[in-house]
């Protein structure tokens, strides 16, 4: 016999504390081992792909193959505000500066490349935070920059993706008479502006932040193409907040043109529509407030399928006598 402090001649080795054996793993991997070493392999892939793209980086913008975090933000604020993580460490040093100046001498770095960074996925964030950060004139600048090449291109901005957001911080942070030309350039393209996915949200702006001077041109603008704009999506949000931002005149003179137009029952069958059906039933009374509720109990019944329109019919008074039950 054996002696049960040893293990038998034909035992396999023993790992473990002294006094205790343990039989040797198995010979194949289990399930947790897989796992792991799958999950290696997929991290081993990711940073081989974070390789090519920082060696493609450089070879197109001329950032160096290193990680963005070893950079200094001073003197790098350009080539880090186009990496998607340099951008982030100069949002935060543009939070995180210690006196106007140093914010200033940070932005300054940005001159002459405003227009690029207007269409630069990443660079975009690094102006709004400028914008957001500095002092009204200390930006004048980045207005400049805009306005350099003339209306043309401010409209071009106007309907880019990620130029939309720097024009739509110039207008909630700069002083009025900072960005009166470059309203003024907006203005001019007002209906093609208001019908435009991104466009639309700057004449938002323009109608939320602008001067009274500004708000009443557009309101008067959107009062005088009422029919044209009405079918629009885009355009019936920039109508909407006209309604709410115009003074009660403008809202009235607004209010009545679509009613005219007789255009409320297809706007009341849309998102942004339907809101501004139900300002126009806030605003207007008598007369305007009976032709409105004629106009769309005529349509009730079409209305009721659509879940906005349900919304809209909702808004209405059944004794009226204006109201006709469909």
């Amino acid at each position: 016999m054996f002696s049960m402090s040893a293990p038998p001649p034909f035992s396999p080795p023993c790992w473990g504390n002294p006094g205790t054996c343990w039989f040797a793993p198995p010979l194949f991997p289990d399930a947790q081992q897989l796992q792991a070493q799958a999950l290696a392999q997929a991290q081993a892939q990711v940073e081989a792909q974070a390789q090519v793209q920082a060696l493609m980086q450089m070879k197109t913008t001329g950032i160096p193959v290193q990680t963005p975090s070893t950079w200094t933000v001073p003197g790098n604020v350009w080539r880090l505000s186009r990496d998607p993580q340099g951008c982030r460490l100069v949002q935060g040093a543009l939070e995180d500066a210690s006196s106007d100046s140093a914010l200033t001498n940070l932005a300054s770095e940005l001159r002459g490349h405003i227009r690029e960074a207007t269409r630069c996925r990443h660079a975009n964030h690094v102006v709004q935070k400028c914008i957001t950060t500095l002092r009204p004139q200390a930006m004048k600048f980045i207005v400049e920059e805009i306005m350099e090449r003339g209306p043309g291109t401010i409209c071009q901005i106007a309907r880019h993706e990620f130029g939309c957001r720097i024009l739509q911080r110039l207008l909630e942070y700069c002083q009025p008479e900072q960005v009166k030309g470059l309203v003024g350039h907006l203005l001019a393209e007002a209906i093609t502006l208001s019908k435009h996915v991104y466009g639309n949200y700057v004449m938002q702006h323009v109608l939320e932040h602008g001067s009274p001077d500004h708000r009443h041109r557009l309101t008067m603008i959107l009062k005088a193409n009422a029919q044209d704009l009405a079918f629009e999506n885009s355009a019936q949000a920039v109508m909407g907040k006209a309604l709410c931002h115009g003074t009660p005149e403008d809202q009235i003179q607004l209010a009545r043109a679509l009613i005219c137009n007789a255009v409320l029952v297809v706007m009341s069958k849309s998102r942004h529509g339907s809101t501004a059906v139900k300002l126009v039933l806030n605003i207007v009374d008598g007369v305007d407030l009976d032709e409105a509720t004629r106009q769309l109990s005529q349509d009730v019944v079409s209305l009721k399928t659509t879940r906005y329109g349900r919304v809209v019919i909702a808004c209405l008074d059944p004794s009226s006598p204006s109201f006709a039950a469909g």
